[in-house]
């Protein structure tokens, strides 16, 4: 290149066009770098939105079926579950005729256990085993007739707790179609909880039940975790005995094949709550979890049923 004469200062044509180019160049690899970690970022953040979903579903839904009462799992499908958990345990203090009312003694209440009668899915079943190995009765329904507590009062105490002492009080529970008991027995309140899947607001959502309409007929759902792809993003598979064998068909309300279950496996499959270009994270997640109080499906190590 010709050197310049007095002048003539400045960049020629040619080299305003390198330098053009080349910031072109390197403002182009700027932004495929940025873009990429923005991509990035937000991939990350999708995938642990959707795993925070089913982390937090899975949590639940496991926590509630390991707690479920002894012939608490009520209607099992592929893709829903109504069980009864356990809201608190008592002694019953004096014998009581099937009926409208029971006087059993409890650990001090909290408020939440009379709060939960607002919800019409409570509920009360009485050990009537005269052995060591518990037999809890009736079973819990959807139907009409299931025992039902509408209201629960402080008693006096009364029959085996009236020597009662320390941080426990004597209730009254009152409602319909409750069971006979026997004074000492034991005593269960429970609630009556469903889970499924369904749409809200255009997506899907695991759902858990909230108590249920007037008369107890029907459960009242609000969504509880997702959003998840499809209504089959929860899947429940059902085993059986003491080998966990599994069943080719789920139980249904059949009190039989619900009575024989050792495990239910759940399954929970949710997308992230927003995408990105389109695209939503996904995540599967999964538990086994071993249900409490099945007696009837283990044995000592001499043959004889337990408790040993």
């Amino acid at each position: 290149m010709p050197a310049r004469g007095p002048g003539t200062a400045g960049f020629t044509l040619v080299e305003l066009m390198v330098a053009m180019v080349i910031a072109a160049i390197l403002a182009t690899a700027l932004w495929q770098m940025v873009r990429s970690q923005a991509a990035f970022s937000a991939s990350e953040s999708q995938r642990e939105d959707a795993q925070e979903n089913g982390r937090a579903a899975l949590e639940i839904v496991a926590a509630d079926i390991r707690a479920a009462l002894p012939q608490g799992i009520v209607v099992g499908t592929d893709t829903s579950l109504a069980l009864a958990l356990p809201k608190a345990w008592g002694v019953v203090c004096a014998d009581a005729a099937a009926g409208a009312s029971i006087t059993a003694v409890f650990p001090t209440l909290s408020t939440e256990a009379f709060n939960v009668l607002a919800n019409n899915g409570t509920g009360v079943m009485v050990n009537t085993s005269a052995t060591s190995t518990p037999s809890w009765s009736p079973r819990p329904t959807l139907a009409g007739n299931r025992p039902a507590v509408a209201t629960i009062a402080a008693a006096a105490l009364a029959g085996s707790c009236s020597t009662a002492s320390g941080n426990v009080a004597a209730y009254q529970l009152s409602g319909s179609n409750l069971p006979a008991a026997t004074a000492g027995a034991l005593l269960v309140l429970y609630q009556m909880v469903r889970y499924d899947v369904a749409q809200s607001d255009g997506k899907w959502w695991v759902r858990r039940s909230n108590g249920m309409a007037s008369g107890g007929a029907s459960f009242t759902m609000v969504p509880l975790a997702g959003p998840v792809p499809a209504a089959d993003s929860v899947r429940f598979t059902y085993y059986s005995g003491a080998t966990a064998t599994m069943l080719n068909t789920a139980p249904g309300a059949d009190a039989t094949l619900l009575d024989g279950l050792s495990r239910v496996k759940v399954k929970v499959t949710t997308i992230s709550s927003a995408g990105y270009n389109g695209v939503y994270a996904t995540s599967r997640d999964s538990a086994v979890i071993l249900l409490r109080n099945r007696v009837r499906q283990l044995s000592c190590a001499t043959g004889a049923p337990a408790p040993c």
